[in-house]
């Protein structure tokens, strides 16, 4: 046949156990409800060596706390990265499952936590100060509760307090 012998780049096929991924979404903690998170999933070959082109099939399962299903957005990258991002809308405990062929990839399955946030609406202050007098700190409490109304069982939430006094100055206050 004219022209040949005819040259044949042969590329490695990626290899579930060498491939990974790694991420915010992956870490043990730090996620929080109703926020976008992401993780990205790295093809590599058998001998642990980037896969640079794309068109895999990785299927990516992610289980909320009742067991159910949460559809991520995968983006592949052409490159043999590929991009997963999914809200969380529920707290509690989270498992993400990545697989090529049926097999786990290499760190797969991952858990995680994903913290509730704290929703003004359902929030309520307790005072601590039994009276409150001119120029003296006040004191108080605010309790922390989600979209849902269910009260948040721990501390560590970034809030911020807008007071203003009788006359609609704002009054600086300081939140520990």
């Amino acid at each position: 046949m004219k022209g040949s012998p005819f040259p044949v780049v042969v590329i490695p096929a990626t290899d579930p156990a060498k491939s990974f991924a790694d991420g915010p979404a992956l870490q043990k903690s730090g996620n929080r409800m109703g926020h976008p998170t992401h993780f990205t999933i790295y093809a590599r070959d058998k001998y642990g060596r980037p896969v640079r082109t794309g068109d895999e099939n990785f299927v990516v399962e992610i289980k909320d706390p009742d067991q159910e299903m949460v559809k991520p957005k995968i983006e592949d990258h052409k490159d043999g990265t590929y991009s997963v991002e999914f809200i969380p809308e529920k707290p509690g405990d989270y498992v993400i499952s990545v697989k090529k062929d049926d097999v786990e990839i290499g760190n797969s399955p991952f858990r995680t936590t994903i913290l509730q946030v704290p929703d003004p609406a359902f929030c309520k202050i307790k005072p601590i100060t039994k009276k409150i007098r001119p120029n003296k700190m006040v004191e108080f409490i605010v309790e922390t509760f989600d979209k849902f109304g269910k009260p948040i069982p721990y501390g560590g939430q970034t809030l911020t307090a807008n007071i203003k006094g009788p006359d609609g100055k704002h009054i600086p206050a300081t939140i520990m």
